[in-house]
């Protein structure tokens, strides 16, 4: 009897964390950089979107 309890203790908690799993919002991705010659003079910067999110 004690294992059937955990077992639905495990499930209950792995429910609850896929719920707020899926309410939570998607973080933007992009990557920086930066562009820098031989003598090591920046000569570009900037970022590359990764993700639709980012483009919002």
């Amino acid at each position: 009897m004690p294992e059937k309890l955990n077992e639905i203790a495990i499930s209950n908690v792995i429910a609850l964390v896929i719920t707020e799993l899926q309410q939570k919002t998607l973080p933007e991705a992009y990557m920086g950089y930066a562009l820098y010659d031989s003598d090591s003079t920046l000569y570009e910067q900037g970022k590359v979107i990764l993700s639709k999110k980012s483009e919002e």
